[in-house]
C-alpha cells in the first residue's frame, strides 16, 4: 500500500478486495450501512429530462458523460422506506429515441445515499451504444439479474466516485430542468460521506477548499478523490466547466456558464488538486467508517 501525505491527511492508494461481492451480497450490504431498499421499478416513472436546444446537438446541456442531446431520458426517485435515505435513477438514451414512451434505454444508473452518514452505494448497467434495455421493469439489485446490472466489481473498476467525489449526487445542467418530486436532491453539510461494500471500500474522497479564491467552495462542496484522473472530478474539471473556462462536450458553443462569477476560483481549487500542498490550500478528508462485510444474510 502506498501513502501520499496531502496538508496533514493520507491520500490513500489502495486496491480492490481479490474476491468480490456478488450483486446480491453488494446490495444485501447497501440496505445494511446505507438503509433503504430499492424496489423493482420502471424507467418510464421518471421525470423527462428537459434538452434545450438540437437533440442531434451540441446543445444547451448535454450529458455530461457522453456529450450526448438525445431527447427522452429520464431521473426518477424511489420510495426507500428509510426517511433518510434517497435513491434516484437515471436512464439515458445514447440513441434517438421514438417519443416519449420509448421504453428502451442504452444506460441505466442508481444510486442509493443516506444523507445523514453519507454511506453511498452505486448501481450500473451495461452502457453503450450497443446495450438494450427493456426500461419498464427493472429487477431491484438485490435478485442479483446480471442482465440488468453489472457485477459490483465491474461497476467499481468504473470509479464512479472519480465523478461523484464531492456528496454522491451531481447537480449538472442536464438534470437540473427536473423539478419537483424526482429532482436532485440538495446535499447535506457533512463531512461523511464514505462506500459500504467489498468492491467499493478502498474509495476515499477529499473536500477541497481555496482559502485565497473561496467563491466557489464557499456554497458547493468540491472533491477529489484517490481515483481521481486528470479529465475529471468536482474540483478538478467540473468546476472550470461551471465557470466556462473549459468546455463541456456535446455543449453549443456559446453556451452560458452555469456559475459565470466563479472563473478565478475555479482555477484555483484546480490548482489545489494539482498541488495539495499549496499554502492556500485546504484538502480535509470526508470521514470513513470501518463497516461489518459479513452483516448480511445471503439469500434474504
Amino acid at each position: 500500500m502506498k501513502t501520499y501525505l496531502i496538508t496533514g491527511i493520507f491520500l490513500l492508494l489502495l486496491s480492490p478486495p481479490l474476491l468480490a461481492e456478488t450483486l446480491t451480497e453488494y446490495a444485501l450490504n447497501c440496505e445494511t450501512h446505507v438503509g433503504g431498499e430499492i424496489p423493482t421499478f420502471s424507467c418510464l416513472d421518471g421525470a423527462i429530462i428537459p434538452i434545450q436546444g438540437s437533440e442531434q446537438g451540441p446543445c444547451e446541456n448535454p450529458q455530461i458523460l457522453n456529450g450526448e442531446c438525445w431527447n427522452y431520458s429520464r431521473l426518477g426517485k424511489l420510495e426507500s422506506g428509510d426517511q433518510d435515505v434517497e435513491i434516484r435513477f437515471l436512464c439515458r438514451h445514447y440513441n434517438k429515441a421514438s417519443g416519449p414512451d420509448d421504453y428502451i434505454f442504452n444506460d441505466i444508473a442508481l444510486i442509493q445515499k443516506n444523507m445523514k452518514t453519507g454511506a453511498t452505494c452505486f448501481f450500473q448497467s451495461p452502457s453503450g451504444y450497443r446495450p438494450r434495455h427493456d426500461g419498464r421493469r427493472i429487477q431491484a439489485p438485490r435478485r442479483g439479474d446480471l442482465t440488468v446490472w453489472q457485477t459490483p466489481e465491474v461497476t467499481a473498476s468504473q470509479e464512479c466516485v472519480g465523478c461523484h467525489d464531492n456528496r454522491g449526487f451531481l447537480k449538472t445542467p442536464f438534470v437540473q430542468g427536473v423539478e419537483g418530486y424526482h429532482a436532485v436532491p440538495r446535499p447535506t453539510p457533512t463531512l461523511q460521506y464514505y462506500f459500504p461494500g467489498d468492491v467499493t471500500d478502498y474509495w476515499r474522497v477529499y473536500e477541497v477548499r481555496s482559502t485565497t479564491q473561496p467563491t466557489c467552495s464557499g456554497c458547493h462542496t468540491l472533491g477529489m478523490s484517490n481515483v481521481d484522473r486528470s479529465f475529471r472530478g468536482t474540483a478538478r474539471t467540473i468546476g472550470l466547466q461551471a465557470a466556462g473556462l473549459r468546455r463541456t462536450y456535446g455543449q453549443v458553443l456559446g453556451a452560458s456558464p452555469w456559475m459565470p462569477y466563479g472563473e478565478v476560483s475555479a482555477q484555483a481549487h484546480a490548482r489545489c488538486v494539482a498541488n495539495p500542498s499549496q499554502e492556500e490550500c485546504q484538502i480535509t478528508a470526508f470521514d470513513h467508517y470501518e463497516w461489518d462485510n459479513t452483516s448480511y444474510e445471503a439469500g434474504n
